[in-house]
């Protein structure tokens, strides 16, 4: 599932780069597929991965809100939390917003927008590597 999903991850960074926009059928499957995969093939108490999915939306829909994430974001995001614990959840959002502000401003500098996609796809393919 982890190569399977960064590819898609990789498919929905371009569309995000190019139309500032992921198709919903894109964005809905990269919510699914972590909590299908968590349902089939999880251990994992689902207490100690609602506070990660709870944590999750109290950061990202004050975002939504205002303007600053877009939906596809926000779903990408909720899939992820479906399968990290609270403490990794953090972590992976704290260097999602770290790569984010770095490539934003030197790639997306004349744009009133960027996408946030890319880190997320970023994030997952370090995450997943230094977890191996």
């Amino acid at each position: 599932m982890s190569l399977f999903f960064i590819g898609l991850l990789l498919v929905a960074s371009f569309y995000d780069i190019k139309t500032m926009r992921v198709p919903n059928l894109l964005s809905f499957t990269l919510m699914l597929l972590p909590l299908i995969s968590y349902v089939f093939y999880s251990e994992v108490n689902i207490n100690f991965d609602m506070n990660a999915i709870l944590v999750t939306l109290l950061l990202t829909v004050p975002g939504y809100l205002k303007g600053s994430f877009g939906a596809a974001d926000i779903k990408i995001l909720l899939g992820i939390s479906c399968i990290l614990s609270l403490l990794d959840m953090l972590i992976f959002l704290s260097v999602c917003f770290i790569v984010f502000s770095i490539y934003s401003p030197l790639f997306f500098n004349k744009r009133q927008e960027a996408p946030f996609v890319p880190s997320l796809f970023f994030t997952y393919g370090v995450y997943g590597f230094i977890t191996l």
